[in-house]
């Protein structure tokens, strides 16, 4: 993992905590998605559950979450051949190309709303 890739993950997982609920509430539409997809784009895939403990949030938010980006084409849910109860949800290209975007904007200056979309 490169040095852009860990200080993106310290600031963003820092902002996330220190988010006050009223910036949760207003922020609700779209909330997580860049923390989720960063996630899956630096961890790889993962379980719905590990995703909800690195988000500190619950698994059906989390869910919620992953409905929305599955309708963006972001991700991919996929069953775990071994346990069929066990789903990994991993990055599509449009995902990737997101993540991608929204750390090279943050090596440039910030973000805004719209151009990480």
């Amino acid at each position: 993992m490169g040095f852009e890739e860990e200080l993106f993950h310290e600031l963003a997982t820092s902002t996330w905590y220190k988010r006050s609920r009223m910036q949760q509430e207003m922020a609700k539409g779209a909330k997580g998605e860049p923390f989720a997809v960063q996630e899956l784009y630096r961890k790889g895939p993962l379980t719905p559950s590990q995703l909800a403990a690195s988000m500190k949030t619950t698994t059906g938010r989390v869910s919620a979450l992953l409905s929305a980006l599955e309708k963006k084409g972001q991700i991919t849910r996929e069953s775990d051949p071994d346990d069929r109860r066990v789903v990994h949800v991993g990055l599509t290209e449009a995902g990737r190309e997101r993540a991608e975007r929204l750390l090279d904007l943050l090596a440039n200056g910030g973000a805004t709303r719209a151009r990480i979309r």
